[in-house]
């Protein structure tokens, strides 16, 4: 029985850039290897194939290793990772070093930090200090400082609690930016910007009364709006009859 696989080409996978951030280096390597897994590769072509995806830094790097190093797939793949994907950092230290990115929602930076404690050794699980202290740690790193301050007025003692919360926020604050507060609303009445008034359909102004009618009433002195005429040329008054009979009578 023969297995089909198809052939997977690593060209739809970019070179390997090794200033790019350590995020972005893993999710590389683990691309790689999924293309690996899905072509049925063997370990030369493996080799082979990340050959000619790393940048000329990298390779000098990759010269260096000893032969034994460079040709077994097991023990290259090792020192990759120790060398692109690894953090120079403890993890100890990456965990109280994590704060929230700006466009990360208070949810998706749990799932992160909490990603984070079993490496760093913190086991919360068992001890009720060191949930308590785990709370606190994340309440601390929010950016958003009313859902901080609903946290820390809440005595939440199960961490399903917490992200049964944090799911809660997330389906209400659908499609907000995190990047910054919500931005002040303009309460003034119709929020009718200070200035000069520019009417917005043509042949309309505003006319208002007379000031001098002062016999009538309140209510009736009031704008309203009326068509725009044309102005008409003011006749002079004082006309000759000459002048009038070549005007009026013609």
């Amino acid at each position: 029985m023969f297995t089909f696989r198809p052939y997977a080409n690593a060209s739809a996978l970019e070179d390997f850039d090794e200033k790019a951030s350590l995020a972005v280096r893993t999710r590389w390597q683990e691309r790689f290897q999924s293309i690996a897994v899905q072509g049925g590769w063997t370990d030369k072509v493996k080799i082979y194939e990340m050959k000619l995806k790393l940048s000329a830094a990298a390779r000098n790097w990759r010269a260096n290793l000893r032969p034994k190093v460079r040709r077994d797939w097991k023990k290259f793949l090792k020192e990759f990772r120790e060398r692109y994907c690894k953090t120079k950092t403890s993890d100890s230290e990456r965990y109280y070093t994590m704060m929230q990115r700006k466009a990360e929602s208070p949810l998706g930076f749990y799932y992160r930090l909490h990603n984070v404690t079993d490496k760093a050794g913190i086991d919360f699980d068992s001890s009720s200090k060191q949930r308590e202290r785990h709370l606190k740690v994340f309440t601390k790193k929010l950016l958003d400082s009313r859902l901080r301050t609903t946290l820390q007025g809440q005595r939440i003692r199960k961490l399903r609690d917490l992200e049964y919360v944090l799911k809660q926020h997330e389906e209400m604050t659908q499609g907000d930016d995190y990047d910054g507060p919500p931005p002040k609303r303009d309460f003034r009445a119709d929020n009718v910007s200070h200035g000069r008034f520019q009417p917005k359909r043509s042949g309309r102004a505003y006319v208002i009364q007379d000031e001098d009618s002062l016999d009538e009433d309140e209510d009736d002195r009031e704008v309203r709006f009326q068509d725009v005429v044309e102005e008409v040329p003011n006749v002079p008054s004082a006309v000759s009859p000459a002048m009038h009979d070549c005007v009026f009578k013609k």
